[in-house]
């Protein structure tokens, strides 16, 4: 399209009959898209050459930083402010100097609308680990534009920084709201959630960010977690099941004895439903644990102790099952299976937010 521009064939007066009808977009706009194409590619520098005939100096220093040529876009940067000032320019040489004046002047010469520069200042904050600056320069940026989805989550991160919590529940909030798959953002949310003692909902907002992603193994440590933390044990055990697939060295032998104890205990969940029928679906996610991770004396216990509850119920086939748990252990050195009886309240078995080790992820690059 860039290049039919220049042929002389048609003629302009045929091309003129169906000007109004074609919608052809301006050269220099097909050109720029063509460009930012090009950098996608990784072909830098012919997009640096288009940019430049377009003169649009922005993604001309851009480009060259792109290209690691920081003085000569420091150069350039300087000479188009020598000719006019603007506070993107401004913005573009304290980018490259990393000097907060730069970016405070372009706020003022903008009259306090130019979003970019308090944005840029604000990161420039988050490098340097001053968070509580960082997050004011944050919030200034988005007062001005409030569709900077990935700066919410940069300011959820932020303000967990400095535990200011109900300031990065609504950041995170903001950031789903504007780009519903954004997992990261939906996982951050449950983990503020956690610390500010709603388990419940931090396990409901865990469940968005898997429908978000589905193979992060992540997210099903932390979903794990909370489902031990909240009672909901059928949650548990489809987390360990899918951890088992993605990541079985993240499965944590609590977490198996916790749901071990809740079924041999029948205690009730945090729905009220006994957790003893869980005892076939326990049974499997066990069976599939125990062929990925064959050494672990936990699993093996954990296991043989369903299987001996099995027994005990009378179910068909319990003493091929029993058997193998008994002898899997003894391989692995766990010596005898030991059933004895549970003492349980009822309530299930948790442990403290404080102990568990929740994966959080960390903001964005710019």
């Amino acid at each position: 399209l860039v290049d039919g521009f220049a042929e002389e064939e048609p003629k302009a007066v045929d091309r003129l009959r169906y000007f109004y009808c074609s919608n052809l977009p301006p050269r220099w706009l097909i050109a720029r898209d063509l460009a930012k194409q090009l950098i996608q590619l990784g072909v830098v520098k012919s997009a640096l050459d288009i940019f430049s005939d377009l003169q649009l100096w922005d993604d001309v220093i851009e480009c060259l930083q792109m290209l690691g040529r920081h003085g000569e876009a420091e150069r350039l940067v300087r000479d188009r402010l020598a000719v006019h000032e603007t506070p993107a320019l401004l913005c573009c040489l304290g980018d490259l100097t990393k000097d907060p004046e730069h970016y405070t002047h372009a706020w003022e010469l903008s009259s306090r609308r130019s979003a970019r520069a308090q944005r840029s200042l604000g990161l420039l904050y988050l490098r340097q680990g001053k968070y509580k600056e960082c997050v004011e320069h944050l919030q200034l940026s988005l007062s001005v534009n409030s569709l900077q989805e990935k700066l919410w989550f940069t300011l959820g991160c932020a303000a967990m920084n400095i535990d200011d919590l109900p300031l990065a529940a609504q950041a995170f909030h903001r950031s789903v709201t504007l780009e519903y798959d954004h997992f990261e953002a939906w996982n951050n949310l449950a983990s503020v959630h956690i610390r500010m003692k709603q388990k419940a909902k931090a396990h409901k907002i865990l469940q968005e960010s898997l429908r978000c992603n589905f193979e992060k193994w992540q997210i099903w440590h932390n979903f794990m977690l909370v489902s031990t933390d909240v009672g909901e044990f059928a949650d548990l055990i489809q987390a360990v099941h899918r951890l088992a697939d993605l990541n079985p060295k993240q499965l944590d032998n609590e977490v198996l004895k916790i749901l071990t104890d809740a079924i041999v205990g029948n205690i009730p969940d945090a729905r009220g439903t006994l957790a003893g029928r869980l005892l076939v679906k326990a049974l499997k996610m066990f069976g599939h644990v125990s062929a990925k991770i064959t050494t672990n004396e936990v699993v093996w216990q954990q296991y043989s102790r369903l299987q001996f509850l099995k027994a005990e119920q009378g179910t068909p086939d319990t003493d091929e099952g029993k058997s193998e748990a008994q002898s899997a252990r003894e391989k692995v050195g766990a010596g005898p299976c030991w059933c004895g009886p549970v003492v349980l309240t009822n309530t299930c078995p948790v442990k403290s937010d404080h102990e568990w080790n929740l994966t959080e992820f960390a903001t964005v690059e710019w």
